[in-house]
This record gives C-alpha cells, structure tokens and sequence, in this order.
C-alpha cells in the first residue's frame, strides 16, 4: 500500500531487509560473540537465507498483485504508460547506462500496470537527470542542500508535536518496549530522512509524510510513563496543553494546510523561507 501512494516507499525495502537481518542475528542465541560469526556461522546461515528468501517470494509476489489491482489490471508497455516527452528522456538516460541497448528495447516489453512501472522510473532516472531549481530562505539555487529537509521538517511540523519528540526522547528509559520493536519503530524513520541528506531534489514537506505515523506511535507512548506521585499532575497538564495546542493549529489553517508554517515562522511568513509545494499545490 506504501509503494502504491508513494514512490518513495521503495527505501522501506532495504530498510526492513536490514531488520530483518539484525533480528534474525539477534534472536539467535549462536556460541560466538562475535557479530560476523553470528551471521555467517554455518548453522545459521542456511535457516537465514531459507527465511529471507521466503519472506522476499511472498513481498514480491502479495505487492505485484497489489500494484496491479490499484492500477486496474492494466497491462502493456512502459512506452503506453508514460507521456511522450518522458519516454524521449528516458531513452537518452538509458543511453548512459552499461546495458542501454537493452533498456531501450524493453521499454516497448508489454508488462502489468506499465503506468505504475514508468512513473517510479521517471522518478528514478529521468527527473534525477535533470537539474532543478529550489528556494531555502529567500534563496533560489540549483541541485539541493544536505540540510534543507531537516530545515523543512523543523519549520512546516507543529511545535506541540516538536515539543512531544523531545518529552519522548527525555522519557524513553521510562517507555521503552523489547529493544526490537523499537528498532522496528525508529529505525525506519531515521533511516529514511537520512536518505534524503544527498538528494539533489529539494521539494515539499510532502516526501517526508512518511515519517509522521511512526513519531506518532512514539509519541503515544509518552502515556506510559510512571513519574513519581508528585510530578503526574504537572506532566498530565502538560500532555493536555500540548494536545489541544496541536488541534488548535490544525482547525487555524484548515483548510489550507499544505501553506501551513508553524508559529516560528506563521503562514504568512512562509514565503520568505520556502516555496513550491511547501506552500501551495494547486489547491482552491
């Protein structure tokens, strides 16, 4: 479902395949202490490799289907499923590649939901062809900045919900579940806005939507946290203020939240520090 509302869902897979290993060594309980031992040990190995490989037939197979029931069984060739213009700039960016004749050909192969198909490779290949222009803080320039989506992240999240990160990363002791499922939890994320630090795109706050059921989740958990008798009623008022302070700048902009700039900046504002989709798209 991610891969279908989002191209760049694609680094959940890596993401998780490395997961997947760090559990698979850790649950194990192997004779040697050290990590490569544990991983490449000749017990272990054949049970890793016959798990991995299960689990990929069964993702390849349940997000094929997914994809082509989305797409509304659509079959035929990348070249019917992207516009003109795209397939021109495709072919000249194949023509870098090491096997460019045989990119080209395929590019006529009639395949399952070719529109999906050439949409993630347009993403992939031919809009990262082409240099961009982007704006940070009144300044246009071309290619991006190593920084410029944590700026985004800062300016464009509410500061309730900033300040719920921080009470949450103070209370982690007092919360924390089996090491693994925080690993599940705050791995993905991390690694995912990571991603984005050598982007040569700088766009939206709308890459990076991703990231925000997983803070969710974590700041939930600040509802778990046993404080001493004498700090609980300050820490509930806390939790309610923030709260309501989150809703209240919610219903302020609604409805026009993709111009949405929290109260360091204020919607009014939010020219001076971004532009493109991070204040308007297209909405009425």
């Amino acid at each position: 479902l991610a891969l279908n509302s989002k191209f760049n869902a694609v680094f959940l897979i890596p993401i998780y395949a490395a997961l997947f290993v760090l559990v698979s060594v850790f649950k194990k309980q192997p004779t040697s202490k050290l990590l490569f031992f544990r991983l490449f040990s000749s017990s272990n190995l054949p049970a890793y490799l016959k798990s991995f490989f299960q689990i990929t037939v069964i993702f390849v197979f349940v997000t094929a289907a997914i994809i082509f029931v989305v797409y509304r069984f659509q079959f035929g060739s990348i070249a019917e499923g992207a516009p003109s213009s795209y397939i021109e700039r495709g072919k000249i960016a194949a023509e870098r590649l090491p096997f460019s004749s045989l990119a080209v050909k395929l590019i006529d192969v009639p395949i399952h939901a070719p529109s999906y198909v050439a949409g993630f490779l347009v993403q992939a290949f031919v809009s990262s062809e082409s240099v961009k222009r982007s704006y940070l803080f009144g300044e246009t320039y071309s290619g991006g900045k190593w920084y410029y989506y944590f700026v985004v992240f800062f300016l464009k999240t509410q500061i309730a919900l900033l300040l719920f990160i921080v009470a949450a990363i103070v209370f982690y002791r007092k919360f924390r579940a089996e090491t693994f499922s925080e690993w599940f939890l705050l791995l993905p994320p991390a690694l995912f806005l990571l991603s984005f630090v050598p982007n040569s795109v700088n766009a939206g706050i709308r890459h990076l939507s991703f990231l925000y059921p997983f803070i969710f989740v974590f700041v939930g958990k600040l509802v778990n946290v046993q404080l001493k008798e004498k700090y609980r009623g300050v820490f509930a008022v806390a939790v309610v203020v923030l709260s309501v302070w989150y809703a209240a700048s919610a219903l302020l902009i609604f409805p026009h939240f993709p111009a949405y700039f929290n109260e360091l900046v204020g919607p009014g504002n939010g020219h001076k520090y971004l532009l493109a989709d991070n204040l308007d798209w297209g909405q009425q």
